[in-house]
């Protein structure tokens, strides 16, 4: 049985938590996105998405179940055949991303909606109602459930507590309400939680069942990681999150001011090089607002100018930053500077740095956090929230 999940944010949060929760209940399961290839929890390969599914499609999956991450690229090319999924997930469109595959906005949103024909006959998709252009991605399209914080969404969104480890959420779908204690956090989050809950109840998972798996799931690798750096005077908190959209790096800010009030926050981020411009100054606006501190610095400039890419960020900047265009000292100086939490933002798990003709591996922010740590002879200790330890 195969579901395929697609929208420009929580593609691979949903993809890795389905995956999760259907090898929780003693499924054999098979996943791929953007962190690579998995056979059930263990990783396999770090291969490029494309390389990815490649070989997905060129070898056969002996499992229950497999989760498929399709990017607008790949439903564009027309790489995943029509007809394959017994259930379809489309998490929302927002602007500015992928111009520089889809130049019109109306392409991007024309690609996504590829996600249909991705369905076998007479199958369910699952779209979030919450997002700006649902209305666009629902028009003309039969057998659509949807979700969202949103009143009137099939199935509703309630948080009734939130704290620095734990939300109780609820579900509200068809007259019964779902309760499941999450241990990822953040309005986003819940939404990725019942496109995955909605999705496993579709896949023939029993309620309750879904809603216990789910329970466990801690998040993805790159995704609101959360580490302590202590040194002998000092505590700070460290946050590596994939944050690389406007409203994905607000959202993220926010939710950091949400658990950490009255603290104050530094922000490290830049944006990829040949992506979308357009984001770039938004991108610098967001950060300026909600942070105390921001350091633009280097992403992955690829054929670009880091220099360029960094004028673009500051067009948006309400408030001086500080410019460092090397990502590690980026990281050595926020440290440094006068905060409690620091966000690493737009890198998340990602390993490769490409500048020029130029290409270098084991680059995540965990890896240069880590060896920036090393030489401050700082402590450096991982936020481990198991399931149960709230």
């Amino acid at each position: 049985m195969i579901v395929t999940v697609t929208g420009t944010k929580g593609k691979t949060t949903v993809v890795s938590m389905i995956n999760h929760s259907l090898s929780a209940i003693g499924s054999t399961t098979s996943a791929i996105c953007t962190l690579g290839f998995y056979k059930g929890l263990e990783r396999r390969t770090k291969k490029s998405l494309i390389k990815v599914y490649e070989d997905f499609l060129a070898r056969e999956m002996h499992t229950d179940f497999q989760c498929i991450e399709a990017t607008s690229h790949l439903l564009r090319i027309g790489m995943i055949p029509d007809g394959i999924a017994d259930v379809v997930v489309l998490t929302g469109v927002e602007r500015g991303e992928h111009e520089e595959i889809h130049p019109l906005f109306k392409e991007y949103v024309a690609a996504k909606r590829k996600i249909y024909d991705i369905r076998k006959p007479g199958k369910n998709a699952i779209v979030c109602a919450d997002g700006l252009c649902f209305s666009e991605l629902a028009q003309g399209v039969k057998n659509i459930i949807t979700y969202g914080f949103k009143p009137g969404s099939d199935l509703e969104i309630k948080v009734k507590k939130q704290t620095d480890r734990h939300a109780d959420v609820e579900f509200k779908l068809a007259g019964e309400t779902v309760k499941i204690k999450s241990l990822i956090l953040g309005k986003h989050n819940y939404l990725n939680l019942a496109a995955s809950y909605l999705a496993l109840v579709e896949m023939g998972i029993e309620s309750q069942a879904a809603a216990a798996s789910l329970s466990t799931f801690s998040g993805a690798p790159g995704r609101f990681e959360r580490y302590s750096v202590n040194s002998s005077d000092q505590e700070k908190t460290v946050i590596i999150d994939y944050a690389h959209t406007p409203s994905s790096l607000k959202n993220t800010l926010t939710l950091i001011k949400e658990l950490y009030p009255g603290k104050r926050v530094c922000t490290v981020f830049g944006c990829g090089g040949n992506k979308s411009v357009t984001k770039r100054p938004l991108m610098g606006r967001e950060a300026t607002i909600f942070s105390d501190v921001v350091i633009v610095t280097n992403d992955n400039p690829r054929g670009e100018s880091p220099e360029r890419i960094v004028d673009d960020i500051l067009v948006g900047a309400v408030k001086a930053c500080i410019v460092e265009t090397d990502r590690e000292k980026a990281i050595s100086v926020s440290l440094e500077a006068d905060c409690e939490v620091i966000l690493l933002a737009g890198k998340g798990a990602e390993e490769q740095y490409s500048i020029g003709d130029k290409t270098y591996n084991n680059r995540s922010d965990k890896t240069l956090l880590q060896r920036v740590c090393r030489e401050k002879s700082l402590q450096l200790t991982e936020f481990n929230l198991e399931p149960g330890h709230i």
